[in-house]
């Protein structure tokens, strides 16, 4: 606060739209993608071409995980990039893949990881923002250092989870969704109104 010259200060993440970012049926959402229904895709969640966003870590996780477990191959098991999907697009990715895979360098409060919880997608994601917080102690979600060797253990479980996690039902607890969120916002005009009439 000091830097900024103020005595509060609130902080609202970005809600998340529960009526775009809702769980779907894997194999229909494969279909669109023409992804096979028979093997496992991790989704690399940004560009790879943003530096930020660490894919060199990711890729290097991944070799290690095929190289670890021989039931793992190439061809039975791919590590899949968003780039630069158009948005609306974003949730049949989430709910296609096995796990979302985020190596970020830093981050505030990735809005990928609140949209794969939205979607009940399992979710391997280094320590970074507030990651740690949003996935505590949720099942299917796992948060890692940055040690790729790490990593790679974290994505052999979300592949051996084999299921949807209770993520929306966090998120909505949390009160992520963007209804809560905007209605945070309207308190705090409201409030800060009522300071100005005082």
């Amino acid at each position: 606060h000091s830097s900024l010259r103020v005595d509060s200060a609130e902080i609202i993440p970005n809600g998340i739209n529960l009526g775009v970012f809702n769980p779907l049926l894997r194999n229909d959402c494969r279909a669109q993608l023409g992804w096979d229904s028979g093997k496992h895709y991790i989704l690399f969640g940004a560009d790879p071409d943003r530096d930020v966003k660490n894919y060199p870590l990711a890729r290097h996780a991944f070799e290690l995980l095929i190289e670890q477990n021989p039931t793992l191959t190439t061809e039975n098991c791919r590590l899949a990039t968003l780039g630069s999907v158009p948005h609306h697009h974003v949730a049949i990715y989430l709910n296609a893949c096995d796990s979302l895979l985020l190596t970020s360098k830093r981050e505030g409060s990735p809005n990928i990881v609140k949209e794969a919880m939205a979607c009940n997608t399992p979710i391997v994601s280094v320590d970074v923002g507030d990651v740690r917080w949003l996935l505590n102690g949720l099942e299917g979600c796992y948060v890692t250092s940055h040690d790729p060797e790490d990593i790679a253990s974290k994505i052999k479980q979300a592949l051996d989870f084999r299921d949807k996690t209770k993520g929306r039902e966090r998120l909505i607890e949390l009160g992520l969704d963007s209804e809560s969120v905007a209605r945070r916002i309207v308190n705090v005009y409201e409030r800060l109104m009522k300071e100005r009439e005082l």
